[in-house]
């Protein structure tokens, strides 16, 4: 406090209280900052707040201006010191990353945060050198003089009280990191900051821990990024595109609206059935009455090998046509496509509808029929079954056109019901060769934190009253819990993804097993048996690794791998791990071991690393916010 000339007592801060006020205003919008970063991934708060407070605190005098008047000296310390950063990152990720496993994954996520925003290199380093510039003047900036020149207790040319205060202000530093949940930054950051402050102690400067820190972030991050992946048999990605802007014109992206869609799947379809590619699509639809957008439906349309698209020739809805669905709901509905067969191939398709009855939604089992130019046929669909009810929801003579029978088919069919009432189930289908009589078609339901799985059988002829004949499952099985099955010690099940292969099936499941959150990957064979839940996690990475400390979704698919040279070609199991507009990684299982790069590390197993898949989150066009609704994985023989 200080007095004016008039007598008034008026509040005058001291050099200490103006520094620890800088340090607390940047503390809290580093916190702010952070936040941001880890819910809406972006850097825009740092960019601004970093600048404008580290200017405020040269004009407030918390900061010294002449602290910022670069030497040879401090120049050429902070560029050695920066360098040599960098290169013990690198040595220390070698020599403890195959000793403590999850340091890979804590890396990898780690790298994906600080990499959102979907700047160009340059740009991205751009960013980074203003940053890690405000960041200095603020938490450097703010320490107190030098204790070395009055300390009796000095280590590496520093005083004991001058060690002190670095690490105070290192804490204040690494302290809001913890907003994006992740250890290793905590540690980095806090470690970093040690290095920093001793440098700005110890010359008396700004410029030698501004020009560390720039380098060792371009380092790290730009130039030579510790989870640079090489090898993980993945080749030739692009970053992610808006296909509906970019489709000139494409018909029936959504038949009713033109509008984006609520999901996509697709399928390559191939010889004998022809060379084409099935999309399948889940869109808003218009509400009955009211004429809005609220409701849902789906369409199937065709590309054929020029490229060129059919109109839908397919479509449906789950939706009774008054009720509002969300996309989440109207995701759900989205025809799941699955090819079976080699030599007499057929397509089927598991979309959302209604009961036989209209009272409430489900999944039907349809059969998708490609063009046959030599029978002049286009494409078409037929429906075949109820898989949640079979004939429990038969409407007897159901009016139309022509009036429907008074008994459903024989033999009747009961299904498993609907756990989760929404008429949603995920499907596969498995069938070895041509051998109809070993198709089955596997089903799950996820909810509750519980998963489970029903397997429908015995395809094979059912007759109508009027005794007509066609093919459907005589067997659907009762719901069975998985979690019970893998011993009951899995956890509360948050998301699960199922695929199939000719004789198995794979189920992919997220798990929260007391605050963490993994990915497990079970396998069932066509007699029934289960080979052991693989932890996707410890597998990748090692018995050692944790997951993280939120939920995520995954989605799973098989598509043909690009194998290194000398190796076999074979498909692949793969499987994306995302979370809204947080991020999306994508790995790849595979029958047989190979080597997988983990940054400098080789690890020989069937297990890839991960890597992020560029443009997903954030960044098409850039002033939009995407949040991820429905991943699917597939392959197409020519571009979409």
């Amino acid at each position: 406090m200080a007095e004016s000339d008039t007598g008034v007592r008026r509040f005058a801060p001291t050099e200490l209280q103006r520094r620890l006020g800088v340090l607390a205003l940047a503390t809290l919008a580093w916190a702010v900052g952070f936040a941001a970063l880890s819910r809406l991934g972006t850097w825009t708060p740092f960019a601004l707040a970093g600048p404008a407070l580290a200017v405020a605190a040269l004009l407030f005098g918390a900061v010294s201006a002449a602290a910022l008047r670069p030497s040879p000296g401090t120049v050429g310390s902070g560029l050695f010191v920066g360098v040599l950063m960098v290169v013990l990152t690198r040595v220390a990720y070698a020599v403890v990353a195959p000793r403590l496993p999850w340091a890979r994954s804590a890396t990898s996520e780690l790298l994906d945060l600080l990499n959102v925003g979907g700047f160009s290199p340059g740009a991205r380093a751009g960013l980074i050198a203003v940053i890690a510039a405000s960041e200095e003047v603020l938490f450097r900036g703010a320490l107190p003089g030098s204790h070395s020149a009055r300390g009796s207790h000095r280590l590496i040319g520093l005083a004991r009280a001058d060690l002190v205060q670095v690490v105070i202000f290192a804490a204040g530093y690494a302290l809001p990191t913890l907003a994006l949940g992740s250890v290793l930054l905590v540690v980095c950051a806090f470690l970093c900051a040690i290095v920093w402050g001793s440098m700005r102690l110890a010359s008396g400067s700004l410029v030698a821990p501004i020009v560390a820190h720039v380098i060792w972030d371009l380092g790290v991050l730009v130039v030579w990024p510790l989870a640079t992946i090489q090898g993980t048999q993945v080749k030739g990605y692009e970053p992610a595109r808006d296909v509906f802007h970019l489709a000139k014109g494409n018909p029936a992206l959504s038949p009713a609206t033109n509008q984006e869609v609520y999901a996509v799947n697709e399928l390559w379809v191939r010889p004998p059935l022809a060379t084409a590619v099935l999309r399948a699509q889940a869109h808003p639809a218009r509400r009955t009455g009211s004429g809005d957008l609220l409701a849902s439906s789906w369409s199937i349309q065709l590309q054929d090998r020029t490229g060129a698209w059919s109109g839908a020739f397919a479509g449906g809805s789950a939706n009774p046509g008054n009720e509002s669905d969300n996309p989440a709901a109207g995701a759900r509905t989205v025809p799941q496509l699955m090819p079976v067969g080699v030599v007499n191939a057929q397509v089927f398709a598991f979309v959302g509808g209604r009961t036989d009855d209209g009272s409430g939604r489900t999944t039907w089992l349809a059969e998708v029929k490609t063009p046959d130019p030599s029978n002049n046929t286009g494409a078409s669909i037929d429906f075949i079954e109820d898989l949640l009810y079979g004939d429990g929801h038969f409407q007897p003579n159901k009016p139309g056109p022509l009036i429907g029978p008074a008994n459903p088919p024989n033999p009747r069919v009961q299904g498993p019901g609907d756990l989760n009432h929404d008429g949603a189930v995920q499907c596969a289908m498995t069938q070895t060769g041509d051998d109809v009589t070993t198709r089955q078609l596997h089903m799950i339901e996820f909810g509750g934190g519980h998963l489970v799985y029903s397997v429908a059988s015995r395809f094979q002829d059912a007759t109508t009253e009027s005794g007509s004949k066609f093919k459907r499952f005589c067997d659907i099985s009762q719901w069975v819990d998985l979690g019970q099955q893998f011993g009951g010690n899995i956890g509360s099940i948050v998301s699960a993804s199922i695929v199939a292969r000719p004789a198995s099936i794979s189920i992919f499941f997220v798990a929260q097993a007391g605050s963490q959150y993994r990915t497990f990957h079970a396998v069932r064979f066509a007699n029934g048996s289960w080979r052991p839940v693989d932890d996707v996690l410890a597998k990748r990475d090692g018995a050692g690794a944790i997951g993280t400390s939120q939920p995520f979704n995954v989605a799973a698919g098989i598509c043909p791998t690009f194998p290194l040279a000398g190796q076999p070609q074979e498909d692949a199991l793969l499987y994306v791990q995302w979370r809204d507009n947080d991020f999306a990684n994508f790995g790849e299982i595979t029958s047989s071991a190979r080597d997988w790069q983990f940054g400098p590390v080789i690890v020989h197993g069937n297990y890839s690393s991960t890597f992020r898949l560029p443009g997903v989150i954030r960044g098409f066009p850039p002033e939009r916010l995407h949040k991820l609704l429905h991943f699917s994985i597939g392959a197409r023989p020519f571009p979409g």
